[in-house]
């Protein structure tokens, strides 16, 4: 059940967004100084790069939990209620807890505004972090950068170990053409004298290495992480990786080969700070739960494959870790991208990689690319539907007439997050 107070503050953080995407660090400065700098009152390890950011945070703040700390974790987007983005010890905020902080909150925005200070919405959520983190006396908190780096909210933080899942082009209207110029964004988390740990590879990781060496932050690479062997299973694989002189054979609940790029920065992470004992690393990578990422399930016994793959780098990745992963014939896509999303690209994909299309839009602030537009760079058979719910529907129905088949929803996370709203029955924020 959905309280008023709670649904009053969405309404009001969520007007926030006619403010746009705005880089900078003023208005957050501001906005947390009013509140008396609560981010300043523990460390934060931040975890940044183009994709993974989520599933990697998710994994380091499972292993920092099985290691006895209370961990206080921020992801973005969510995809059913706007508390998933806080979770605190492992639990997902409650609503009156959400209200609570936003009360205090929205009293220090409204007194930064009368000084000319005006944050948005992804910096009032971040705000909403730090202040729920302070208040509910976490230990340690895990934050998920939102965009590039350098000049992102949660680049505030009171670092003390820099994560970069890895670097692609993105948001180049924003970061820059070039992966350098990129890089240079995200490196922009890195902390002097704060170890970080990259998974960037090639002409970006030489960025992120001179970073580092500038400001004598010790510098840890991702290949020191050696992957001995792993034994993939549409519910999980088992993996066996080594760091040194020691291994660790664990089974991760996630699967696709990029979890296994996750595991190893998560892995080393853990071993950076406070060089975490081995048993909490095995227990917290095999307790990680991230939903909506490569997740294999069932819908009147076929088979369905949700994942949040919102840009073409994350989704050629998923397309190849499908057939290692899952034995299917017919690939059966249930689609809605994003209109800021590199959909031209990624409809060329899928249309390689399925054998029917179910063309969609997903109801998230007026985001969704028009299904038309999407259907005119489609090269496979396709059907357009009202509904992430009608197109399973639809596509369950389709099924019957295709060898060994598998409905694979995704494009978004808002696509994913109404396919698990209409699949689990889960509960979901009204607006």
């Amino acid at each position: 059940m959905v309280g008023d107070a709670y649904l009053e503050a969405l309404r009001n953080i969520y007007l926030l967004h006619a403010r746009g995407i705005k880089p900078g660090l003023l208005r957050i400065i501001h906005l947390l100084d009013e509140l008396d700098n609560p981010h300043l009152q523990y460390p934060s390890i931040v975890v940044g790069g183009s994709s993974g950011k989520g599933s990697t945070s998710s994994m380091i703040g499972s292993i920092l939990r099985e290691a006895g700390y209370k961990v206080g974790l921020f992801t973005k987007p969510h995809m059913l209620r706007y508390t998933e983005r806080f979770q605190v010890g492992g639990r997902e905020i409650s609503q009156g807890e959400l209200v609570k902080a936003y009360e205090e909150v929205w009293e220090a925005k409204e007194s930064v505004e009368s000084k000319g200070h005006y944050p948005t919405f992804f910096e009032f959520t971040v705000a909403l972090a730090f202040q729920i983190f302070y208040k509910m006396g976490v230990e340690l908190a895990v934050m998920e950068v939102g965009l590039g780096g350098r000049l992102d909210a949660v680049n505030i933080a009171n670092t003390t170990l820099s994560v970069i899942t890895n670097i692609h082009r993105e948001h180049t209207h924003i970061l820059g053409e070039t992966l350098q110029e990129i890089a240079l964004e995200k490196g922009g988390i890195i902390r002097k004298g704060k170890p970080v740990v990259s998974g960037a590879e090639s002409g970006a990781e030489k960025v992120i290495k001179n970073i580092a060496y500038i400001l004598s932050a010790p510098y840890h690479p991702i290949h020191d992480v050696k992957l001995l062997s792993f034994y993939p299973s549409p519910k999980g694989q088992e993996i066996e990786l080594s760091l040194g002189e020691s291994t660790w054979s664990f089974r991760l609940p996630l699967i696709g080969l990029h979890q296994i790029h996750n595991a190893k920065l998560a892995l080393y992470a853990a071993k950076t700070f406070h060089s975490l004992p081995s048993h909490s690393i095995i227990r917290g990578l095999g307790k990680v739960y991230w939903p909506g990422r490569m997740e294999y399930l069932q819908k009147d016994g076929v088979p369905i494959l949700l994942d949040c793959a919102k840009d073409p780098y994350s989704l050629a990745l998923t397309l190849r870790s499908i057939p290692i992963y899952l034995d299917h014939n017919s690939v059966l896509t249930v689609v809605s991208i994003s209109r800021d999303k590199d959909y031209k690209r990624m409809m060329s994909l899928l249309s390689k990689h399925s054998k029917y299309l179910f063309i969609t839009r997903h109801r998230v602030m007026g985001r969704a690319t028009d299904p038309k537009t999407l259907a005119s760079f489609s090269t496979i058979d396709f059907k357009i539907l009202p509904s992430v719910e009608d197109a399973i529907s639809c596509a369950l129905q389709y099924s019957k007439n295709f060898d060994n088949p598998l409905i694979f929803v995704t494009g978004s996370v808002f696509t994913v997050g109404e396919a698990i709203k209409y699949l689990r029955k889960e509960p979901s924020d009204p607006l």
